[in-house]
């Protein structure tokens, strides 16, 4: 033992460790350690006190006017609530808000866009073939058929009618300025195309002359009234119909469909190409309210009479992207109602008492409300995945509110058996008893308030401040490009911090306003609590 704790110099262990904590270097550091730690635990003391101190004056004031708290609380949380009704509106459906931000595709996305649409509305198009089939129903390249597409589509004969009779593209020149279509592609259109191109050239001879220098006949007189054999921007007979078809065979599969494979045409699409800013019309705010106008165009009651003989539905990825935020949105308004809804059964059941449903439930209604009310201030973009903070919120306000609460029964009922046993040790003594506070004691449950600040309240706020942190990280755009992903980390940081505020004021107020004295929990509890004691086994597994 001893050659074991003797050095090379002969001197112990001990020894050197001595000598160590003799050199003034150590001593110096040492010191100054000490120092530091006493520095940091007096600036932790200090702390400690003002905040406690301030939640005292906090808890004095609110309790002193729970009434005048709690509406206060309601008016705010109102506003909020209105402001948010608005939500809607920032639920975007562009593609791009999906891609990183400032990556190569993005960038590629909207240098594309100046010069070529992205946006793409489509009109499907089915006649009665595609439900009966066998042969039997109307071709979708029948001449009335065709003529109700151009109708859709918007041309000469119905330009000058009312807003949903002039058609889908009504303007050909602007350039989707105006009617808000850049362009739109179909059977009906390449048909009108193919028609009018012998008349356009025909007039190009005999514009410039060259039927006489080329030896053409080509009578230039009636060269306006090439009607059927090919001339006129419009749908000729079907005759000429079907000699199109025939030359233009493979272009035309691409617009036209047999779906049921009984040799008839039976389905075809109107691609309508959209201008990205809709409010260049000035009548048409966003996407919503052009596929609105284009969906009012096809129903089948605004159609004249002798144009109702396909069935037309407006689809495509912009209408689809403007049905999923619909959706969404939708799906927000019935899911938190029924979330709410679970939440007070549950904890109905559980306390057995209405005060708990109205302690725990207003702080998360008006959190709620905060939330969507600073998302509408703060002009945020939001995507479909924002119907993920409600459940979330609702999840942590219960939580926060029933610690709160529940500790602060415990605090009160420990403060009242305390005062008991010491009255009971008075008796032992022959000493006179002091009086024991009634259960709804001012200053007995601003004890108890107070006293869950300093254990279940500071569990509560270090665990809100860590959830915050851990959703603080979907904010920053070095870590996260995706732009509505931030927004949803953003959205719940501050509805957990809008959570965090209302439970600490409201939670003891409500207490206090209600009356609210927790029951004894039955004896099942008991034998529940026992069973991970002496199956743990069981429970790790």
């Amino acid at each position: 033992m001893d050659s074991d704790a003797k050095g090379p110099g002969g001197n112990s262990l001990a020894n050197r460790l001595k000598d160590v904590r003799n050199k003034e270097w150590y001593s110096k550091s040492s010191a100054a350690g000490r120092a530091l730690n006493e520095k940091i635990e007096s600036a932790t003391n200090v702390m400690l006190e003002k905040s406690q101190r301030g939640l005292d004056r906090l808890y004095a004031t609110v309790l002193e006017m729970p009434k005048v708290t709690v509406a206060l609380m309601i008016i705010m949380a109102a506003w909020f609530g209105w402001v948010g009704s608005d939500f809607q509106s920032l639920i975007e459906d562009d593609v791009e808000i999906f891609l990183p931000e400032g990556a190569d595709s993005t960038e590629l996305l909207l240098e594309v866009r100046e010069e070529w649409t992205t946006d793409l509305a489509i009109i499907y198009i089915q006649s009665s073939n595609a439900r009966i089939g066998n042969g039997e129903g109307d071709n979708i390249t029948e001449k009335q058929i065709l003529e109700e597409i151009s109708w859709v589509e918007g041309d000469e004969d119905n330009r000058g009618a009312g807003e949903d009779k002039r058609g889908v593209d009504w303007d050909k020149e602007d350039h989707g300025r105006n009617d808000g279509a850049l362009w739109v592609i179909s059977i009906a259109q390449v048909i009108k195309e193919v028609n009018s191109s012998d008349g356009r050239f025909n007039v190009a001879m005999c514009d410039h002359g060259l039927q006489s220098r080329l030896g053409v006949e080509l009578d230039c007189e009636e060269r306006n009234e090439q009607i059927g054999s090919g001339g006129e921007y419009t749908i000729p007979d079907q005759e000429r119909i079907d000699e199109i078809l025939e030359q233009a065979q493979g272009l035309v599969d691409s617009l036209v469909k047999d779906t049921n494979g009984d040799g008839i045409y039976d389905t075809a699409a109107i691609i309508i190409g959209l201008n990205h800013d809709m409010s260049t019309t000035g009548e048409y705010f966003d996407f919503e309210t052009y596929l609105n106008h284009v969906e009012d165009i096809i129903n089948t009651t605004n159609r004249p009479n002798d144009m109702r003989r396909t069935t037309m539905i407006l689809t495509g990825l912009t209408k689809v992207l403007e049905d999923v935020s619909d959706e969404i949105f939708e799906d927000l308004k019935e899911m938190l109602p029924i979330s709410l809804l679970l939440v007070v059964v549950v904890v109905t059941v559980l306390h057995r008492s209405w005060k708990i449903v109205i302690i725990t439930g207003l702080p998360i209604c008006m959190a709620l409300a905060v939330t969507f009310g600073s998302a509408v201030l703060l002009k945020m973009t939001l995507t479909p995945m924002i119907v993920a903070t409600g459940p979330i919120l609702i999840g942590l306000g219960v939580d926060y509110s029933l610690h709160m609460i529940n500790r602060i029964e415990e605090s009160r009922n420990r403060i009242i058996d305390r005062k008991n046993e010491e009255n009971y040790e008075r008796r032992r003594h022959g000493e006179s008893e002091e009086e024991v506070p009634e259960l709804w004691d001012p200053v007995i449950y601003r004890q108890a308030v107070l006293e869950m600040t300093k254990t279940t309240g500071v569990a509560v706020f270090f665990s809100a401040l860590t959830t915050i942190i851990g959703f603080s990280v979907m904010i920053l755009p070095q870590i996260v490009p995706v732009i509505p992903i931030r927004s949803v980390g953003m959205t719940l940081c501050i509805g957990i911090f809008a959570t965090l505020i209302f439970s600490i004021i409201l939670v003891p107020t409500l207490g206090w306003l209600f009356r609210f004295h927790k029951r004894e929990n039955p004896l099942a509890w008991g034998k529940i609590s026992q069973f991970p004691v002496k199956h743990f086994g069981v429970v790790l597994l």
